[in-house]
């Protein structure tokens, strides 16, 4: 009887150790799955912008893969050699197959996930709003600053470096409020200028094994409240205004080159045209006469995108503030952004004695829709040979557009 006990108690026993054995073994597994979808979480986010193009395989790596490559891969996820990647650095037909541009588009889908639903909310230092592009080190891609923030007082800065297969963050906190930026036509630099309350302090930073390195170049404080602050382009000779981008558009990315060649003064003239092109001015006249639908985009991040529109009803929706209709004063035919197409520029005023503000509206064709850029209280500028707008007046500042199907942008110049 005892040894009969003696066995059941045995078999207890090891009935109990079985089971803490696997439930340790489950709950191991359960750790470890949580644990994978924890990081899966993770590396969906910013580090897969890091992370998503590797560097190419030497060729004994090559070699020593035995596996066929799997064809339901996509294409973008295979990493380019050297001399590819070397190429994709120069602007090819397509502005999107270049993998530096890819990598800068990636991440600022990841970016635009910080921008808050609520108003309220995006009120904060952290809310992304608008971004820099400049080649710093001059190596042929440009590093791209995050600009951050809900006022002066708190604006700040990501520095992203991107080696064409890789963008990663590699500096925070910049200081950016009362601040702008210019070209430095130096092998390395950037010029930052910050400017408030007569203080005015002019620095050039260069790139330093992925670190921003400061050197002092000017600083005054004016005492005179009629005295303007010094022209950074006389304390730097050949310095050129960078313009921001708005952080929810990727036209900035695709069309770099030629905006900054616009910001310098170096994009072929535009052209204005007598005879306009026939399949645009009978499209033109379709939108005018009958009201056809446009899809109309704004070139500035503070006002909404009507979307698809008809014509009349769009210039009854410009003003969201007093809902007072536009008229047409006069229009124009030119290649705006002198890429050999024709766009159509119409003069928007708005109704009323009491009121002077003028709307610029570009009308474009692309892909058999009409296409309507608006910029808003253009004042009544001039279209110039070279493309450029000129506001009248003492406060005279002059502008271009960049645009592609539903994204605008209007960036500044000064010459």
């Amino acid at each position: 009887m005892k040894k009969r006990n003696r066995q059941i108690l045995c078999l207890i026993l090891v009935i109990c150790l079985l089971f803490t054995l696997t439930g340790c073994g489950l709950l191991r597994s359960a750790v470890k799955a949580g644990a994978g979808k924890l990081k899966e979480r993770f590396l969906g986010g910013r580090e897969t912008v890091e992370n998503t193009v590797e560097e190419p395989e030497t060729d004994e790596e090559q070699d020593a893969d035995t596996e066929e490559p799997d064809v339901t891969e996509p294409a973008e996820d295979i990493a380019p050699d050297t001399d590819q990647a070397a190429e994709q650095t120069d602007d090819t037909e397509d502005p999107e197959d270049v993998m530096w541009k890819k990598l800068y588009i990636r991440l600022l889908d990841v970016v635009r996930e910080d921008i808050p639903d609520d108003p309220d909310a995006a009120a904060s230092s952290y809310t992304p709003t608008e971004y820099y592009l400049y080649d710093i080190d001059k190596d042929g891609i440009p590093e791209m600053i995050i600009k951050r923030g809900s006022c002066e007082a708190d604006y700040n800065g990501d520095l992203i470096k991107n080696d064409g297969y890789a963008a990663r963050a590699i500096q925070y906190d910049l200081a950016l409020g009362h601040s702008a930026l210019y070209t430095d036509p130096n092998e390395n630099g950037i010029i930052f200028e910050w400017a408030h309350m007569g203080a005015q302090d002019v620095q050039r930073a260069t790139l330093q094994n992925n670190e921003l390195q400061y050197e002092e170049l000017f600083s005054d404080y004016i005492q005179d409240p009629d005295q303007d602050y010094t022209e950074v382009n006389t304390i730097v000779p050949g310095a050129v205004y960078l313009n921001a981008g708005d952080i929810n558009q990727d036209i900035y990315v695709l069309q770099y080159e030629n905006i900054l060649a616009g910001m310098e003064g170096n994009l072929p003239a535009g052209k204005h045209v007598d005879t306009p092109d026939p399949e645009l001015s009978a499209a033109v006249d379709q939108v005018i006469t009958y009201g056809g639908a446009v899809v109309c985009v704004r070139s500035d991040r503070y006002s909404p995108d009507l979307g698809t529109i008809p014509f009349d009803e769009m210039l009854t929706k410009l003003d969201q503030w007093g809902n007072i209709p536009f008229d047409i004063e006069r229009q124009q035919y030119a290649d705006i952004d002198c890429d050999g197409t024709q766009e159509c520029v119409l003069w928007l005023k708005q109704q009323g004695e009491d009121s002077e503000r003028i709307d610029l509206c570009v009308l474009s064709l692309q892909d058999g829709k009409m296409y309507a850029y608006i910029v808003n209280y253009a004042e009544d500028c001039t279209l110039a040979d070279n493309g450029v707008f000129t506001t009248p007046g003492t406060y005279s500042y002059s502008f271009r557009l960049a645009f592609d199907h539903d994204q605008c942008m209007r960036y500044f110049v000064y010459y």
